[in-house]
């Protein structure tokens, strides 16, 4: 059966494009769902799903949307094709999702595709994915493709031919050769977290659970690999995690470069699967100097610091500022509803706070490991090893601990 890539696109301006990408998906032997977000009303091509059955999945008409200003019209339809691509999905009607335009088209196609499993293909083709703009609200947690269009997604010229010709190639070949969705599994795949400062006992411990026989998937936790694991673990695709990076939580609590990842330890909590958490890089603010120093704390430069690299700044928290990270973490972990264990290594959370090192300071620690101690439930195992967190020993001691849970 000849897959089916679905165009969400805005077909009361870019008719012309969309017609002439349609061709090209057709060459490649493919079909088309063409899907209209347009606010205007009138498409310059027939769509297979109109606007106005885009708006009644939120139980919209397009008379009650028509006489709004154009950004509130934007925002509805951004809530409707995001509940309208769901409903396509389950009824099987695509493969693959393609996009492409401007902001306001790439903010309804990316709030759609957010909403789709990894391993769907998802590509927009957009004026946005350049300059200094982020693209977290544009991609999420998700696997979603975003190609500079290079010029303007206006008319078909040498430059648009050329660039809307590579993507729809991409999403092709995405369609006829990815893997497809990622199907909950029947044995149990753990989590873990990591950033470069902690990779030394994260690498170790995802090895041994593999020589296990457990799958080990390590998420990079700078803002996003920490819900994207959230999210897998919510799905029920994780089902035990070595949690042995919690810097998201220092840098939702204080700010900082990988700040975006609110409510970590939750999910976990609350599906009840077995856990072994690691306060790995709590201590540290990451700081990126790319943009300014604006969103520095004001007292950085008399911290204690460590440049990582020629754009990123770890700096050494405070005593106050990291016993308020201790009191999120115990809050979190006291909601815990499946066994869980917390190990504490003794001689630094991050590679740069081991003695002798840039970041070490036993004060700030201890202040961490008596405050978070004395607040969690006795149901919670606690661990201490006098080991620094880049060490693979204490890798292997997570793992173990793991492992005696899921026996």
């Amino acid at each position: 059966m000849r897959k089916t890539i679905a165009i969400i696109a805005s077909l009361d301006t870019k008719g012309v494009e969309v017609a002439f990408a349609k061709e090209l998906i057709a060459q490649w032997g493919l079909n088309t769902l063409l899907i209209d977000v347009g606010v205007r009303r009138n498409p310059e091509i027939d769509p297979d799903v109109t606007s106005q059955d885009v708006l009644a999945s939120c139980g919209l008409t397009w008379d009650q949307i028509a006489h709004i200003e154009k950004r509130k019209r934007i925002e509805l339809m951004s809530k409707a094709i995001a509940q309208k691509i769901v409903d396509l999905y389950e009824n099987k009607e695509f493969d693959a999702v393609f996009s492409m335009g401007g902001i306001q088209n790439t903010l309804m196609a990316a709030s759609a595709m957010k909403m789709l499993p990894v391993g769907i293909p998802k590509l927009i083709l957009s004026t946005m994915a350049s300059g200094q703009r982020l693209f977290g609200p544009f991609i999420g947690t998700k696997d979603i493709a975003i190609m500079h269009s290079v010029a303007d997604i206006s008319g078909i010229n040498m430059i648009t031919k050329s660039v809307i010709s590579t993507a729809i190639a991409a999403i092709a070949g995405m369609t006829a050769h990815g893997l497809g969705p990622i199907i909950k599994p029947e044995n149990t795949v753990v989590g873990a977290t990591m950033l470069g400062v902690t990779s030394g006992s994260v690498t170790a411990a995802a090895q041994a659970m593999q020589n296990s026989g457990f799958e080990t998937v390590s998420f990079h936790a700078t803002g996003v690999g920490g819900s994207a694991m959230e999210d897998f673990i919510a799905q029920g695709v994780i089902r035990a995690t070595l949690d042995m990076t919690l810097h998201e939580i220092t840098s939702e609590v204080l700010g900082g470069y990988c700040s975006g990842a609110s409510g970590r330890l939750l999910a976990a909590a609350k599906a009840g699967i077995p856990q072994v958490i690691v306060p790995g890089a709590v201590d540290m603010i990451s700081c990126c100097t790319d943009f300014g120093t604006d969103s520095f704390p004001s007292d950085w430069q008399t911290r204690k610091q460590v440049l990582h690299n020629s754009s990123l700044i770890h700096l050494k928290v405070l005593r106050a500022e990291i016993i308020k990270i201790a009191e999120v973490i115990a809050e979190r972990l006291n909601q815990c509803t499946g066994p869980a264990t917390v190990l504490i290594p003794l001689r630094g959370f991050c590679e740069a706070s081991a003695p002798g090192k840039a970041l070490h300071d036993p004060e700030v620690d201890q202040a961490f490991i008596t405050s978070l101690k004395s607040r969690i439930d006795p149901k919670i195992k606690w661990i201490e090893a006098d080991l620094n967190i880049s060490q693979p020993e204490l890798g292997k001691l997570a793992a173990t601990e793991l492992l005696r849970y899921l026996a």
